[in-house]
This record gives C-alpha cells, structure tokens and sequence, in this order.
C-alpha cells in the first residue's frame, strides 16, 4: 500500500490470520492494530483471540463488525494489520506471520 491510499474491507466479514512464536512467552504485551486513515483503531490482544506462545501456528479471525463497533471506518483503513508487542523483547527474538486472508 503507498502513501495516502487506503483500503476498504467492507465487503468482507473476518481478517484471518496465523501467528507463530516461543519468543512471545517472555514479552509483556503481543496484539494486532488495524486503523483507519482518521487515526480510529482498534487493538486486539493475540493471546484473547487464541494465540499461544508455544511455537505452532495459531489462525486468528477478527470479525469485521466488531472492528465497525470499535469505532473503524473499515472503507477507508490506513493499516489492515500491525502487529505490536510490549517489554521483555531481546535479541534474535521473532515471530511468524502467515496466511492473512480476508473472508466474505
């Protein structure tokens, strides 16, 4: 996605997603933001949508409606994902994003 283009997901009902990790066992804090391009988001905690730091691929499914409720203009969205994580992040550790689908 360039500079100032924005993508509308309306039309669709989940965001699927795999994710990865042992490294995330030691962090503080690991969750998705989607936003708008008016700066509204929304912010999900992986381990409240089933994730597990135990190295295997977790599918995660954020419904698009409670993205709506969370206040996103989901026609006009800036980041359809980014992934964000808190303290305890130290060298060479990762994690593995895969998969990322949009569902009607």
């Amino acid at each position: 996605m360039k500079n100032n283009q924005s993508i509308d997901i309306s039309g669709y009902k989940q965001i699927k997603f795999a994710v990865s990790s042992v490294s995330a066992a030691k962090w503080d804090d690991f969750k998705v933001i989607i936003q708008d391009r008016d700066d509204n988001y929304m912010v999900a905690k992986l381990a409240d949508l089933g994730f597990k730091p135990d190295g295997k691929f977790h599918w995660l499914i954020l419904e698009i409606e409670g993205i709506k409720k969370a206040g996103v203009d989901v026609s006009n969205l800036g980041k359809i994902i980014q992934i964000a994580w808190g303290g305890g992040v130290g060298a060479n550790h990762s994690f593995h994003l895969d998969g990322l689908q949009l569902l009607k």
